[in-house]
């Protein structure tokens, strides 16, 4: 299976368009790979259960790492994908420095802009 991170900023409006996406998916070799954060991973994960489509969620261990936590998941995220598909809002400092990030780890990245 192709492993394949679909994540981006928390306040990516168009879900229809995430549900799309995710259930392009479907029928192909996919793993998914997303966060539990809300925004793009809950929508992420909501559709890849209804299309029955493998996923695998990265969930931060706050407890051990406190803060560094979040940093940690998603270099994890990152490392052991494949393909990274960012929904980007345009503003997410957050997500625009995991893109730089893919960038230099030479991923393929697929980049999806919307308000």
């Amino acid at each position: 299976m192709i492993k394949i991170a679909i994540i981006g900023s928390k306040l990516f409006k168009n879900t229809e368009l995430i549900e799309k996406y995710v259930k392009s998916l479907n029928g192909k070799k996919y793993q998914i790979l997303t966060g539990i954060a809300i925004g793009v991973n809950y929508t992420v994960r909501m559709a890849a259960k209804k299309y029955k489509i493998p996923i695998t969620v990265y969930r931060p261990d706050f407890e051990h790492f406190g803060t560094q936590a979040i940093v940690l998941i998603n270099n994890r995220i990152l490392a052991e994908s494949e393909i990274i598909t960012f929904f980007y809002n345009g503003t997410s400092m957050i997500t625009g420095n995991l893109i730089k990030e893919a960038k230099e780890l030479k991923k393929e990245i697929e980049l999806i802009v919307s308000e």
